[in-house]
């Protein structure tokens, strides 16, 4: 794979929009759930979960929709309804439920938030909980599967190096939507990217846990949405 086709092709793929902070969040915390579920439980130092294939959301800011609909591909996400919700029709769907006052459902993109609550209706998801640093995403990924986050995206980060890692560097350039999937022993991040399959390995990429904090301590991790084993 050539350099320009490696990185040049996806810096006009679509982004979502900013991160909006809801302070009802807070009654929504991720580390109650792992407080309560690994009290005495040994944590792995690497885990990587099967994903399903790589999407790939074009040039329109659907990446929420997108994100999720890995998630639901991804193991071990169990108690799958027959039917599937597609990546398109969750991403249109949160659009119209949006906490973005006086934006159309025209203009592209729209919030994690609002496609988890679209995934709790169409019953895809049980409920959905917030992070609120690196430790607990990567404890979450460590111990209960795949989860959906979101960020701003810096325009560094469209150039994955030769290794597949993304590093938070220059201007912010949109927020963007992914479905974190794994963390090795070194505490990196494996990610499934919604940019096809020449976007980083695979169309995966990887970020280390200094970037991950780094994103969280400036505010860019828009309280990661982790979803709970849907139960019906």
């Amino acid at each position: 794979m050539s350099e320009e086709t490696r990185t040049g092709r996806h810096r006009d793929r679509g982004l979502g929009w900013k991160p909006y902070w809801d302070e009802r969040d807070q009654d929504h915390l991720m580390i109650s759930h792992l407080k309560r579920d690994l009290a005495g439980v040994a944590v792995p130092a690497e885990k990587v979960w099967q994903i399903g294939p790589i999407l790939d959301q074009g040039r329109e800011g659907a990446c929420v929709g997108y994100a999720w609909r890995a998630w639901m591909n991804a193991k071990p996400i169990a108690n799958k309804p027959e039917r599937l919700i597609q990546a398109r029709d969750i991403y249109l769907q949160a659009q119209l439920i949006d906490e973005f006052p006086g934006q159309e459902p025209t203009v592209s993109g729209t919030s994690v938030r609002a496609a988890a609550k679209i995934m709790v209706r169409e019953r895809h998801l049980g409920e959905y909980v917030w992070s609120g640093s690196a430790d607990e995403i990567l404890t979450w990924v460590r111990t209960k599967g795949p989860l959906v986050f979101s960020t701003r995206w810096f325009d560094s980060m469209y150039e994955p190096d030769a290794n597949g890692y993304v590093y938070p560097k220059g201007k912010v350039v949109g927020g963007h939507a992914l479905c974190m999937f794994g963390v090795d022993e070194n505490d990196d991040a494996h990610i499934q990217q919604s940019w096809g399959q020449d976007h980083g390995i695979d169309g995966c990429i990887k970020m280390s846990r200094k970037a991950l904090s780094y994103l969280v301590s400036q505010g860019y991790v828009s309280a990661c949405a982790a979803a709970q084993i849907p139960r019906h």
